[in-house]
């Protein structure tokens, strides 16, 4: 078990080291598991580009077992925080399915983009998601969180369109 300052001096590397240092404190906290996850998920908050998407994906090679964490982050009072865990859901796939139905009705429109592209993602493997998308899809006010669902809809279903077009009950097929 590594200690409070370990961790620490490891978020530092994350956050100020070279890209080696970086890499390294990621891979540790990674193998830490749960452990090292809240400091994990404090660097999916900053403005380092390279730390982001380092902690990301050692909290998507933690698997599963870091979802529970995962859900407490999903309402995070930071905007940007919130679309950074829509991105890591995305990309942990379909175990991460019910967190990202719940992002669907996040009330910025920039996150449910990002729930939306990451459902999208999944494409075949994501269906257990289709009606949670076509349910948003069917309230969704916002025209570019409604493009995005639209094509996360699309992907997930083999590529049948669920826009309506001018004329009621009619889909558009391509």
């Amino acid at each position: 078990m590594a200690s409070q300052e370990e961790i620490k001096a490891l978020v530092v590397q994350m956050v100020k080291g070279d890209m080696g240092a970086q890499r390294k404190a990621a891979e540790t906290l990674e193998k830490m598991g749960v452990e090292g996850l809240p400091a994990l998920i404090w660097c999916l908050n900053r403005p380092e580009r390279q730390t982001r998407r380092l902690a990301a994906r050692s909290i998507n090679r933690i698997g599963e077992a870091a979802l529970p964490t995962l859900a407490k982050v999903i309402a995070h009072e930071n905007v940007e925080m919130r679309k950074q865990v829509a991105y890591v859901l995305g990309e942990m796939g379909p175990p991460a399915i019910p967190l990202l139905s719940k992002m669907l009705a996040d009330p910025e429109a920039a996150v449910r983009t990002s729930v939306a592209s990451g459902i999208g993602a999944m494409m075949g493997d994501g269906k257990a998601a289709l009606p949670a998308v076509q349910e948003a899809l069917a309230k969704e006010q916002d025209a570019v969180v409604k493009q995005q669902l639209e094509q996360a809809a699309q992907s997930l279903s083999g590529g049948v369109s669920l826009i309506q077009d001018d004329k009621p009950g009619e889909t558009v097929d391509f």
